[in-house]
């Protein structure tokens, strides 16, 4: 027969007695989700499994509006991370590997259009930035090899028949 840990839930106060944070533990670890709080109302709610952030983070501003979604794996970033500004309006979307950039960076204006596309590999900028007009016309192309500019290469001109 097994033993089933203990779960409890602790509560954090600060000096005036707000609540700054709400936690599950389990066996002295986080366990589940956490909750902090910041002047009475919510900030953020984290994931963990054993003590480690596992899971969605959600970040709210002081209107309680989500300002940043990210996932964790074993207590680091890992996935898309979408990044929020006016009226709930997606500003960045990233792609995180073991904590670090990489894949597909995209910074967007307030209408929706791509501003900046860029791509990363472990943490450094490389290969092709993109940005945009905020019609959606690409107005400037850089290269980039682990983290330093190189030249574009060129496109080939079309073929005439």
């Amino acid at each position: 027969m097994t033993e089933q840990a203990a779960s409890e839930k602790v509560v954090i106060k600060d000096a005036d007695g707000n609540v700054t944070e709400e936690a599950a533990m389990q066996n002295g670890m986080l366990e589940g989700e956490t909750v902090l709080y910041a002047k009475g109302r919510v900030q953020a709610r984290l994931q963990f499994h054993e003590g480690k952030q596992h899971g969605e983070a959600v970040f709210l501003d002081e209107a309680g509006e989500i300002k940043v979604k990210s996932k964790y794996e074993a207590g680091t970033l890992q996935g898309e991370s979408l990044y929020y500004g006016d009226a709930g309006k997606v500003i960045r979307k990233a792609a995180y590997s073991k904590g670090e950039l990489h894949g597909w960076v995209i910074d967007y204006y307030p209408n929706g259009k791509a501003r900046e596309i860029s791509r990363y590999a472990e943490g450094v900028l490389n290969g092709q930035v993109i940005r945009y007009d905020k019609d959606g016309n690409a107005t400037e192309r850089l290269c980039f090899e682990k983290g330093k500019q190189r030249p574009c290469p060129q496109a080939a001109a079309p073929k005439k028949k």
